[in-house]
């Protein structure tokens, strides 16, 4: 389980590493080898597999119930509600739903692994102590 948690927050630190960078990389990336759409999906790939691990290491811990009742994260579950509720009723097209959906939660999602795999030792990794 340790390891897992190891895996998902290095994933995360890699990705606010190099999320500074993305546009120039995609933009260049893009420029030199071809299929520039493919390549700005990266961030979203990497955040899929992150949940992915996520998910597992919350179904594993003993305390998830726990983390998922804060206050806080009731909050994002209700929002993450609300944004499903009114893509629902306004009944856009796929794509816009997956685009909005994606813009509106991708934050929060990032923020809810953040919390399962926050650890002294990943703060300290992130920092550089």
């Amino acid at each position: 389980m340790r390891r897992l948690e190891a895996i998902t927050g290095g994933g995360l630190i890699a990705l606010v590493a190099v999320m500074p960078f993305h546009a120039f990389l995609v933009v260049w990336l893009g420029h030199l080898a071809g299929h520039q759409t493919l390549w700005q999906g990266w961030k979203e790939a990497l955040t899929a597999i992150l949940t992915i691990l996520a998910t597992i290491i919350l179904i594993r811990r003993r305390n998830a119930r726990q983390l998922m009742l804060r206050p806080l994260n009731l909050i994002v579950i209700a929002f993450f509600a609300v944004a499903v509720i009114v893509t629902l009723l306004a009944r856009p097209s796929l794509s816009g739903a997956a685009y909005g959906l994606k813009t509106d939660l991708e934050f929060l999602v990032l923020f809810g692994i953040a919390q399962i795999v926050a650890s002294e030792r990943l703060v300290r990794r992130l920092v550089g102590i």
